[in-house]
């Protein structure tokens, strides 16, 4: 990638969490709904981290946001609690691996 990807890459990564947010909230089956917020919650959670000094705490007061309603969507679907935790770390740590190879891409 030419220099400089990162912001960009960045821009991309919290606009898509963004739409997976939106079309989540929107999705009528709580299954789907749940996944999608969920997803969308790690990808700005694992965001979170390497940001904190410059727009990290507001994305992870969105992502607590969005992850509540992913949570309302388990508990709709009766799902036992760590079952829904083991979900939440596998997507945490997909997210992180793609944020990883994302940065390895776009490195300055």
């Amino acid at each position: 990638m030419p220099p400089g990807a990162r912001v960009p890459f960045i821009a991309v990564w919290i606009a898509l969490a963004a739409v997976l947010a939106g079309v989540g909230a929107m999705a009528h089956a709580a299954n789907r709904r749940g996944l999608l917020l969920g997803v969308a919650a790690s990808a700005l959670l694992t965001l979170a981290g390497p940001a904190v000094f410059s727009i990290g705490v507001p994305l992870f007061i969105c992502a607590m946001a969005v992850g509540l309603g992913a949570a309302k969507a388990g508990d709709e679907l009766h799902l036992a609690w760590w079952k829904a935790l083991a979900i939440l770390l596998v997507l945490i740590v997909l997210a992180a691996a793609l944020l990883a190879v994302g940065f390895a891409g776009t490195n300055a």
